[in-house]
């Protein structure tokens, strides 16, 4: 056996058993599969974890241009296996679970896949995803963490019936809960015009609905160059789920049922149904949801590392991906002339700059 495969493999048996021990409270001899699959991810995800810094890092101090991606729909894939492949970590895997008596067949039985899209849309956003990450382009990617996905199919009499797709039903060992990143979204509320400094009509906002949208991050890893190095993009999913902001009480305690829940689930599912008013609404307000919590993140990236606001299309370039996060354009517009007393021209034209639309299906 290669002495370098040898060592490593020592190395990431320790470090197993490190995690089963301080995280999951077990020792190697009764951990159960899925217990010992969630301490072979957080182990094999340190070096990940040690390059997506590195990544993050390099890319602020070279205060380089990012892209930004946003969709509505990811498809990519399980994680487990795609980054053992992406590590170059097959051999090691297989050298690591023989010596523990493990079987990857096993592991990978636990290895969900997540719930983020339903077609070719979210895979080939996956692909670009993973692309950028091979090719080292400094890129960030946006979406919703969907708690059910779209749905799960079983057939009962020859008929097609649709189940909720748990895809989150247990620990997910790939994604970090951002809570200091949340960002506030409003809806609905009544609108006030003013005029700012430049003569610009703005607007503010009177009982609106206030959403606290929370970010949760996935690491995307490259494929490694000649070298073994690789970079590591994120993934950053928002979730209306876990904020008592969103659930409104009072509703609720009025009989209200629906509608005290209706912001809590704005990320329950992937495209509800848009054949009755209430879908219409939901849709919207998730497409609205997404851009505008990911425009606040954007800017406040760029502030962080340029003091500057009006570099902004020197640094940041939005890639639209199809139609659902086209309100990007108007929000990015609206938040420029609003809250970073720009005036309109300059902001359109600076919104004109960053913003790129791609749109992979023709609808006649």
């Amino acid at each position: 056996m290669d002495n370098n495969i040898e060592f490593h493999a020592n190395e990431l048996i320790q470090s197993i058993r490190h995690y089963l021990i301080t995280n999951l409270g077990k020792v190697e001899s009764i951990a159960s599969t899925e217990e010992f699959y969630l301490a072979f991810c957080m182990a094999l995800r340190e070096r990940i974890m040690l390059n997506w810094v590195a990544t993050n890092h390099t890319r602020d101090e070279l205060g380089v241009r990012s892209i930004y991606y946003l969709c509505m729909e990811y498809l990519p894939g399980k994680f487990l296996k795609n980054n053992i492949t992406n590590l170059g970590a097959t051999d090691l895997t297989n050298v690591v679970l023989n010596k523990m008596g493990r079987n990857l067949k096993d592991l990978l039985s636990h290895d969900f896949d997540p719930g983020l899209g339903n077609g070719g849309l979210g895979r080939l956003a996956s692909c670009f995803l993973d692309s950028l990450a091979t090719q080292k382009y400094p890129s960030w990617a946006f979406g919703l963490r969907y708690q059910y996905g779209i749905f799960e199919q079983e057939i009962y009499n020859g008929y097609q019936v649709e189940k909720p797709d748990c895809w989150l039903l247990n620990q997910n060992p790939w994604e970090f809960r951002r809570d200091i990143n949340s960002k506030s979204v409003k809806f609905g509320g009544s609108i006030i015009q003013g005029v700012n400094r430049h003569s610009d009509i703005v607007y503010d906002l009177e009982d609106y609905e206030e959403v606290r949208a929370l970010p949760y991050d996935i690491p995307i890893i490259g494929y490694p160059d000649e070298m073994g190095e690789f970079s590591v993009s994120t993934l950053r999913l928002w979730s209306t789920k876990e904020s008592p902001r969103n659930f409104e009480l009072q509703r609720y305690n009025a009989g209200e049922m629906e509608a005290a829940k209706e912001n809590t689930s704005l990320t329950d599912v992937l495209y509800p149904n848009d054949n009755h008013d209430l879908g219409k609404k939901i849709r919207l307000k998730q497409e609205f949801l997404l851009v505008s919590s990911s425009i606040q993140d954007i800017i406040h990236q760029h502030l962080r590392v340029h003091a500057d606001i009006m570099t902004l299309p020197e640094k940041v370039q939005i890639q639209i991906n199809d139609t659902h996060p086209t309100l990007v354009i108007v929000e990015l517009i609206r938040r420029l002339v609003k809250n970073l007393d720009i005036p309109f021209t300059k902001a359109l034209e600076m919104t004109q700059q960053i913003c790129n639309y791609t749109n992979h299906t023709i609808m006649k």
